[in-house]
């Protein structure tokens, strides 16, 4: 309760509406679900006297029981059946045989296929908060580029000095020339991204159990991979998955083929089903953007993949080098976040030597395309096409503005650069007050009005 998120507004009450309903008094309403308001070892003592063999209730399902079953649900039809006073005893008294005898109630109940469940590595054992310092509430610092990551590494950090809870969030971006090379290799690797995940999803339930959560991705640039959740163990976390990476052992046959029926469902799903305005802004996107690639091409190659195509694509993209840009915010000082950082970058190699730029996609500078319509000293570019779908009625059109030409990071000059942010950041702010504008006319007004 006490490092609980902050909740979006509809979340939070709809968590107290439920609360109210509950026997709270009126001061725990927020706390009550959440919070021990007092610890009796008594009671505890006592509740805990009563798990035994003699309170409890057995329910066993399975087909091999259904001779027992004499009774039929009133409204589904459902047989079942209660045990016989003989089945019961048998069981009973084995249990209650060992019930003095730890060893052999653990043995026992092993032999029966049960088990308490394996100690979670992933649990906190330290939740202090490292920063006491507020930030003024009139501020909100910027993240820092971190000092002594070394070549082509661009990390950015910030320190929690607003929240105060004991979480962290890490984003590593491994930009790779391999996936960059062509939309082939972007989706072998992104099926490869895939496959690991579902490896990992035993591991993976036992961290979000212990409140941490991690994201792994492949896209046309490379591999993302995201971590977040509390400190104390994040780190054991990014270090499992990255591990994973690094080793890129073979991917089973049966992984391979529940992860590319869904990759394939998933594309056959967009292109099929999505809106026309969805389908307009993917190809602005592939006019645009690059690379850019296109989903009906995706869905073409990624059909052709075999094991073959996604066994050792992760391995191959690493050891070509990759450049790494990422941001580390939380609960973590300076010195934590360079050992996160070293500790990734110790496990992949790190393209160049710092002397080439950052690549990233890019987007085309349209006013170097001899193609289009001068109009009032601007060129004009107007695309019709017809709609996926041959059921989908409506239609949409969508214009796209192309404001300035963005260089890549390290391609230009310090002021350039700056030139550049400062016209991303008034763009950003001048899309903010359009779409507001947009936004009540078109459908405060017009649609629902």
């Amino acid at each position: 309760f006490r490092f609980q998120s902050l909740l979006d507004p509809t979340t939070a009450v709809q968590h107290s509406a439920i609360s109210m309903h509950q026997p709270y008094p009126i001061e725990m309403v927020f706390s009550g679900g959440l919070l021990d308001e007092h610890w009796d070892k008594k009671e505890v003592q006592e509740h805990l006297d009563m798990i035994n063999s003699k309170n409890m209730f057995l329910r066993i399902v399975g087909r091999e029981f259904e001779d027992f079953c004499d009774q039929h649900e009133k409204w589904y039809g459902t047989t079942y059946g209660t045990a016989s006073d003989e089945v019961k005893k048998d069981i009973f008294q084995s249990w209650t045989s060992t019930e003095s005898d730890l060893t052999a109630a653990v043995q026992r109940a092993t032999e029966d296929g049960m088990a308490l469940p394996r100690r979670n590595p992933f649990i906190a054992e330290r939740l202090d908060v490292k920063l006491e310092k507020e930030y003024p509430k009139e501020f909100w610092p910027a993240p820092d580029v971190l000092a002594g990551c070394g070549s082509n590494v661009r990390v950015f950090f910030k320190q929690d000095g607003r929240f105060h809870i004991p979480k962290t969030n890490v984003s590593l971006a491994l930009f790779a020339p391999f996936a960059l090379d062509s939309q082939r290799r972007a989706l072998q690797v992104a099926a490869a991204a895939l496959c690991r995940t579902e490896e990992l999803n035993e591991m993976s339930y036992d961290a979000e159990c212990a409140g941490l959560v991690y994201r792994l991705v492949g896209d046309p640039e490379g591999l993302r991979i995201s971590v977040s959740g509390y400190d104390d163990k994040l780190e054991l976390l990014l270090n499992r998955v990255c591990h994973r990476l690094r080793d890129d052992k073979p991917i089973d046959e049966a992984v391979f083929g529940r992860v590319k029926d869904r990759l394939l469902q998933g594309f056959r799903n967009t292109i099929n089903q999505r809106p026309p305005y969805q389908h307009a802004l993917e190809l602005i996107r592939a006019l645009t953007a690059r690379p850019y690639h296109r989903l009906t091409t995706s869905l073409d190659i990624a059909s052709e993949f075999t094991t073959a195509d996604v066994n050792g694509v992760i391995k191959q993209m690493l050891s070509e080098g990759v450049v790494i840009e990422g941001l580390i915010e939380g609960n973590t000082r300076e010195d934590e976040a360079r050992a996160i950082v070293k500790e990734a970058t110790d496990m992949f190699t790190v393209a160049g030597d710092g002397k080439q730029p950052i690549t990233r996609r890019a987007i085309a500078d349209l006013s170097q395309v001899e193609d289009g319509t001068v109009v009032d000293g601007h060129k004009e570019f107007i695309i019709t096409r017809p709609g996926a779908n041959k059921d989908e009625r409506n239609g949409a059109v969508v214009m796209s503005l192309h404001l300035g030409w963005q260089k890549s990071p390290g391609s230009a000059s310090p002021q350039e650069d700056a030139d550049d942010i400062l016209l991303s950041c008034r763009g950003n702010v001048l899309s903010q007050i359009l779409s507001q504008k947009f936004f009540d006319s078109l459908r405060t007004k017009q649609q629902l009005g």
